[in-house]
């Protein structure tokens, strides 16, 4: 399992979408394209997601999760957003943003701004917590996984300093709430239109 494999079958999954918030079938979708894979392959692909969620675990990725998914207020031509994000919320909003493909990914880290240059539908379910499973899931359908974690242990011990399962300090410690609407005025505008619209 290499990078560019891993990329290459999060796209192909994509394709079994029925509409642009169906991440639902595009993990389906995942876990077949990995079931006749190798416990190997597995882990490494599992290392791989885990390497691209601790990339995506910085400030302006946190910025764009608060404006995307919190509640705000409008008040005297400022905007002004809810000041809490869950570790669990921003880490589905980051496994949200892999389904998404490698050139959204590659493109939100270098520069939160361009988000709408990439033609997204929908902002209404971001909530992608079933790629974190789908390596065990497709290992569990051909194999014995009395655990039901053997993938995500293996990855683990193999490279510890890829965890996600306690981020909850490291978010608190980023203190990003203010003024989020002169750091990104243009942004801000196009998720002010999409929220406010029925497809959101």
């Amino acid at each position: 399992m290499t990078e560019h494999l891993f990329w290459s079958l999060i796209e192909t999954a994509k394709g079994s979408r029925t509409n642009p918030w169906d991440l639902g079938a595009q993990t389906d979708a995942l876990e077949e394209l990995l079931c006749p894979r190798e416990k190997a392959s597995l882990v490494a692909f599992e290392i791989i997601l885990r390497k691209n969620l601790q990339s995506l675990f910085q400030p302006h990725i946190l910025e764009l999760a608060v404006m995307l998914k919190n509640h705000f207020e409008q008040e005297a031509g400022r905007i002004r957003f809810d000041e809490h994000l869950s570790d669990e919320e921003f880490l589905t909003f980051r496994c949200w943003l892999i389904l998404q493909g490698k050139e959204l990914v590659d493109a939100i880290l270098a520069c939160p701004q361009c988000l709408p240059d990439h033609g997204i539908e929908s902002y209404s379910d971001m909530w992608a917590d079933e790629l974190l499973s789908v390596a065990d899931t497709a290992f569990s359908a051909e194999h014995d996984n009395p655990t039901e974690y053997e993938i995500r242990e293996a990855a683990i011990d193999l490279y510890p300093e890829f965890g996600y399962e306690d981020e909850d300090e490291a978010l608190e410690a980023m203190n990003i709430w203010e003024d989020l609407d002169r750091k990104y005025p243009f942004l801000i505008q196009h998720v002010l239109k999409m929220r406010t619209a029925k497809a959101y």
